[in-house]
């Protein structure tokens, strides 16, 4: 008697190669791809957000906009700049990318182990200012209008994945199980 899962596995293996091959339909919604180099990069910071002045860190192309743009919100105990080449890549990819420095970032002293609601809370309050305040953002960044305010979106890493799932609609729960 022979072996199924070989069989199986080839079966498997054939329908993910058809659907990685399959040609997926023109999304609008992408933006145009820039020159190679054809990027800028500045820090503008939003002044109080929650008592603390906010450095964002914008990478754009040099190509007129308005572009979309991605709020990217670092990991836990990360910096904008580890970001860098994730930022420029998309950035080459025709999108304006805007990084806030969360509290939790090396620049400032290590979070005590029960920071953790309070470092949420003000993460997504940064977030939200980023995302309130882009058009002046821009306009600060050098690129007045370059943002389109139709095509936003919001990612992360780690911790900034979480943010950016809590911005999607992600309930988060506390241990007592209060939202």
């Amino acid at each position: 008697m022979r072996p199924i899962v070989p069989r199986l596995a080839i079966a498997g293996l054939a329908a993910l190669l058809a659907a990685a091959c399959s040609v997926a339909p023109r999304v609008d919604y992408l933006a145009p791809p820039v020159r190679p180099g054809a990027i800028g990069s500045t820090t503008v910071t939003l002044p109080d957000v929650g008592g603390r002045a906010v450095p964002l860190t914008v990478v754009y192309p040099r190509t007129p906009g308005p572009h979309p743009a991605v709020i990217f919100s670092h990991g836990a105990r990360c910096y904008p700049g580890g970001y860098s080449g994730l930022a420029q890549a998309w950035a080459t990819g025709g999108y304006v990318v805007v990084l806030p420095d969360h509290p939790d970032s090396p620049a400032n002293p290590p979070p005590a182990p029960d920071a953790f609601p309070r470092l949420t809370a003000a993460r997504l309050a940064e977030v939200d200012a980023a995302l309130a305040a882009l058009p002046d953002v821009a306009a600060r960044a050098g690129i007045a209008g370059g943002i389109d305010p139709r095509r936003v979106a919001v990612g992360g890493h780690s911790f900034g994945g979480l943010i950016a799932m809590a911005k999607a609609g992600l309930p988060l729960r506390g241990a007592d199980g209060a939202v």
